[in-house]
């Protein structure tokens, strides 16, 4: 017992050091050292040592986790309404966040994740959310594979996007699902020796003439017809009205884009190709190129959008026919104002049809038929619809072959004319029998701005137009040089 008494007193006496700390205070009995403290660092990275999180830290977090059941902005403080927005994930179902949410860096970070792209948001009226629509609105399109896809999730968004999708910009359409193009390819069986899997596999001429076909069953009549000396007259003007109310049956048509445009009214500009981007081993010419009856309803769509300002169908293997039936829906048209064919198999015919176009009530005032086939016929009818047109502004023909015929008549036409500002016409086999009619369409026009005549063999005669040059660009890069000309150099006055 006394042993047991003694070693607890002994060990009642052992008291704990007394340390200074660092700023030299005594350290009050019972404090502990924070020095000597034991530190629990945890495993989990997210963990901190911080405080507790407060009260509204807690309440943000919770509004964000249940913001799909329970969306709440305006009722938010403004202190706090915008870390709320920063907070929110970008993939919120658009039916809830279209109405609810303006706020620019919410879109912005949607927009980015999307697609994964640097934007230019000045080209969409400096409007992340805007961008964000056109985009989604864009891939949605590009996506759709008709007579597969539902057409229900598409309009869905449509009705959702349509107050903000002001310009659509479609690089690619898919065609029709090969059981749908067999379904509806049935009641127009082909002959034997133009049939699908055999032309497939032919060149790309044969490829094109298949769509041709496609568009019009009887067409292989016609090319008999051509076989045998019996072809059209391309000057014969009746012969080019025949085309223009001609109801061909449509055999495989792409995504109806008129049904797109009439549910987006504020639409002001659309750019379209009909091709297929990106389609590996699974390459078919049937991939490429509309059909009349997309050009049917392209047609229609231009006829009857009031807002649509901007036109743009390029390496879509537009035709003749096609374009011509585009021509007669825009003769009455008024609004729009930009009309791009280029890259596409426009001729003499279809040249003529947008002659028509231009002599009209047509108020384009930029039309660009750039790496077409208008040969010198094609060019003859823009030039004498550019005798009493007073409203275009640029006239782009580049790559074309309207040679020293077309380019005589369009340069003795503008040499009258009073609103062209901008011509090019580099790349047409021109040559030095044009420089007469160019000097003289450079003396007598006082509102050509820009001149492009690169790419042509004018000869030694093209370096006398310095002379003839007055507030004009006339842009004679090196690809006008070479072994005959002796002058040539680019005369830019501000």
């Amino acid at each position: 017992m006394s042993g047991k008494t003694s070693k607890t007193a002994t060990l009642r006496k052992v008291e704990l050091p007394k340390e200074t700390p660092e700023g030299g205070d005594v350290l009050a009995p019972g404090s502990l050292n924070p020095r000597r403290m034991r530190r629990i660092i945890a495993e989990d990275k997210s963990w901190n040592q911080d405080r507790v999180p407060s009260l509204v830290d807690l309440c943000v977090g919770a509004i964000v986790r249940n913001f799909k059941d329970h969306p709440v902005t305006d009722q938010l403080p403004p202190e706090f309404r915008q870390r709320v927005l920063d907070e929110l994930p970008s993939n919120l179902p658009l039916d809830l966040t279209v109405k609810l949410i303006s706020d620019e860096n919410y879109w912005k970070r949607a927009a980015t994740i999307m697609t994964d792209q640097v934007h230019d948001v000045s080209k969409h009226g400096d409007s992340w959310k805007r961008l964000f629509f056109e985009k989604y609105v864009q891939n949605m399109v590009e996506s759709y594979i008709p007579g597969t896809s539902a057409e229900e999730p598409l309009h869905r968004v449509l009705a959702l996007a349509k107050e903000y999708v002001v310009s659509l910009t479609i690089t690619s359409l898919q065609p029709p699902a090969k059981a749908a193009v067999e379904q509806v390819l049935a009641p127009h069986a082909l002959p034997d020796e133009l049939s699908i899997q055999g032309a497939l596999s032919s060149s790309r001429k044969d490829a094109s003439r298949l769509i041709s076909l496609l568009d019009d069953p009887n067409a292989i009549h016609k090319d008999k017809g051509d076989a045998t000396g019996n072809a059209g007259n391309d000057n014969d003007d009746d012969d080019d009205d025949d085309d223009d109310d001609d109801d061909d049956s449509v055999i495989a048509d792409h995504l109806d884009i008129g049904a797109v445009v009439e549910q987006l009214p504020n639409l002001q500009s659309l750019s379209l190709c009909y091709k297929v981007k990106d389609c590996g081993m699974k390459f078919n010419w049937s991939m490429f190129g509309m059909t009349s009856g997309d050009a049917q309803m392209l047609a229609e769509c231009a006829k009857y959008s009031g807002k649509l300002r901007s036109l743009s169908v390029t390496e879509s293997m537009m035709n003749d026919r096609h374009v011509r039936r585009l021509a007669s829906k825009l003769l009455d048209n008024e609004f729009l104002t930009r009309l791009d064919l280029s890259h596409n198999e426009i001729s003499d015919k279809g040249a003529r049809g947008l002659a028509k176009l231009l002599n009209a009530h047509s108020k384009i005032t930029y039309l660009c038929l750039a790496n077409n086939q208008i040969a010198e016929h094609g060019a003859l009818a823009l030039a004498k619809a550019m005798r009493n047109n007073n409203v275009l502004t640029t006239l782009d023909l580049r790559l074309n072959n309207i040679g020293d015929k077309g380019a005589y008549a369009l340069f003795k036409e503008l040499a009258h004319n009073s609103t062209l500002t901008t011509l090019n016409v580099s790349s047409n086999n021109l040559t030095h029998r044009s420089t007469a009619a160019l000097g003289e369409m450079l003396e007598k026009n006082t509102t050509l701005k820009y001149l492009d005549i690169t790419c042509n063999e004018l000869g030694d005669p093209a370096g006398k137009l310095a002379g003839s040059v007055c507030d004009l660009c006339v842009v004679s890069r090196c690809d006008l040089c070479g072994p005959d000309v002796k002058v040539c150099q680019c005369i830019c006055q501000p």
